[in-house]
């Protein structure tokens, strides 16, 4: 396994940065979020500290009904430790076939949230909305570090592997990092070549799995409780799951995409 120092900066990632208040400059997508009142006092340090770190903050057609009721459940409460302009999203984009009516027309009456229809069924909202997103951040020169997909981690086994093909075609719309986050995991894909985690922010949990995307894959890994040193994954076969991380820094080198997963420690309840 090559140094540190051989690894390009760009393959060099603190993954949960965007996780810590202040500690990174996100552009974020909301997808299909449901929370409970429960749900977001549990999650409320990790949902502000999106909000907060976010210079871009999108909605992916029924993500909207999470800027909406995390808005009114915060005045409702009397919660003002959240600005309510930065609970709002930016744009609000997608089919609308899953966006409570009320929530679209909420937002259509209330600028400076631009409604963006996309009608194209070839692709999921989570795409198009990361297509608006990359040219917004190219347009205005946002300093993003990297793109956050926030949703709820529960749902249906199609909608999660929609997000992963996402994932996948993320480096075909942008040259930033693309993360999936809900609070349980976070996914990215590791490309091929060598690269770096840094997992050491405080906010990891132990397990973590690499999945191959592209047939059988050859890896080698460090940090990992149950290293590969130079091994074939496939499905059907060999694969990395329920594995521990059991250093700060993970080095990975893949030569083909592989699909990175990790457990996020569980909060501790806080008032919303």
């Amino acid at each position: 396994m090559s140094t540190a120092a051989s690894i390009p900066a760009a393959k060099r990632m603190r993954l949960l940065n965007c996780l810590l208040p202040s500690h990174s400059k996100i552009a974020l997508i909301v997808l299909h979020t449901v929370y409970s009142p429960e749900d977001q006092s549990t999650q409320k340090s990790a949902i502000h500290s999106l909000l907060r770190n976010s210079v871009l903050r999108c909605a992916a057609d029924s993500g909207a009904n999470f800027f909406y009721d995390l808005t009114t459940s915060s005045l409702s409460a009397g919660d003002h430790s959240q600005p309510t302009d930065a609970i709002h999203p930016d744009i609000v984009s997608g089919d609308f076939d899953s966006i409570r009516p009320e929530v679209l027309a909420f937002y259509r009456a209330h600028p400076p949230t631009r409604v963006i229809y996309t009608e194209d069924q070839n692709e999921t909202d989570f795409t198009k909305a990361l297509r608006i997103a990359a040219k917004e951040i190219t347009a205005r020169s946002l300093p993003a570090e990297a793109i956050v997909a926030f949703y709820s981690g529960t749902g249906r086994f199609d909608h999660l592997m929609a997000g992963v093909n996402t994932l996948i075609r993320a480096q075909t719309i942008t040259n930033l990092p693309v993360f999936m986050v809900s609070g349980a995991d976070m996914q990215c894909v590791v490309q091929p070549g060598r690269c770096e985690l840094m997992v050491d922010v405080g906010l990891e949990g132990p397990y973590c799995g690499l999945i191959p995307l592209s047939g059988p894959t050859r890896v080698t890994t460090k940090g990992l409780k149950w290293d590969l040193s130079d091994q074939i994954m496939e499905f059907g076969e060999l694969i990395s799951t329920s594995n521990e991380i059991v250093a700060d820094v993970v080095f990975i080198e893949t030569d083909k995409p592989l699909l990175w997963t990790m457990t996020l420690k569980k909060p501790a309840t806080d008032s919303m």
